[in-house]
């Protein structure tokens, strides 16, 4: 995290910042977050995601105010930028809580870090994978839920040892995601995507790359990927908003190739790019 924060619109030092143990978010979890990657003061894919931010205010039934306006919310975030002498690429946090009151009041912390890449990084590091076998994605994941309780899924990354990602299943052996981002699968050059998602901001991007294969004319396929179809996928990839896509290498004694990711993340960066105005 940078030196600074900014907490509903007052930038503070990042080590002064506190919450009051009487805070309704962290006791009931009356709170959401979500992240975004940008450049020059300007983040990537604003309307997707301010639209996510009023979506979670009023699932939470949290109560607007002028802080909640588009403009004000990404005014904010730039003047934080600018505090933390943050020029190029970066990562900013979201985190939206109910105040200590009663009311429907909340607050809003933003953060921020330093990327060293300006736009989405190349494909050079492949990934090796595994499929978790002893955690199961909650069904209640399935639905709108801004405040996910916590599973063991926080604790998986302790058991990576020489992975670099795991999959994880729905009770039905189901494959959804990875411990850090969504999963992508290509055969016969047709993208294939799970037939649920975890419903929470994760699925901004599963939008974006929908729209960037129809862009391609890549068809889009739903199905009900298990751990034995992957012997017979010709690419797997994994994607998020920060770190866009990466390429899985192998899985067991499995090979990948990654020839349409790399047409994906060279879309992805001529989208981000053609809407960059700094």
């Amino acid at each position: 995290m940078a030196k600074y924060v900014s907490i509903n619109g007052n930038i503070q030092l990042s080590e002064k910042a506190f919450i009051s143990y009487d805070n309704r978010g962290l006791i009931f979890g009356d709170s959401f977050n979500f992240e975004m990657r940008g450049n020059s003061s300007k983040a990537f894919f604003e309307d997707e995601y301010f639209e996510f931010f009023i979506k979670s205010l009023k699932s939470l039934q949290f109560k607007k105010s002028i802080l909640h306006r588009k403009n004000s919310l990404f005014t904010d975030l730039e003047l934080l930028l600018q505090k933390n002498r943050i020029y190029k690429g970066f990562k900013a946090r979201i985190i939206v809580f109910r105040n200590d009151n009663i009311s429907n009041s909340c607050s809003i912390i933003i953060s921020v870090d330093a990327l060293e890449n300006e736009y989405y990084p190349d494909l050079s590091n492949g990934l090796t994978i595994d499929v978790y076998k002893d955690y199961v994605i909650p069904e209640y994941s399935f639905e709108f839920d801004v405040t996910p309780k916590f599973s063991e899924e926080l604790l998986l990354h302790q058991k990576l040892e020489t992975l670099d990602d795991f999959l994880l299943c729905d009770k039905y052996g189901n494959i959804i995601k990875s411990l850090y981002s969504s999963v992508f699968f290509v055969k016969n050059a047709s993208l294939i995507l799970p037939t649920k998602f975890v419903n929470n901001s994760s699925r901004i991007f599963v939008d974006i790359v929908i729209k960037l294969a129809n862009n391609l004319k890549i068809p889009v396929v739903n199905w009900d990927v298990k751990e034995k179809d992957l012997y017979d996928l010709d690419e797997v990839f994994l994607g998020d908003i920060v770190n866009g896509f990466k390429r899985v290498m192998a899985f067991k004694n499995k090979r990948y190739f990654y020839k349409t990711t790399g047409k994906f993340l060279e879309a992805l960066n001529n989208k981000v790019k053609v809407n960059f105005k700094p």
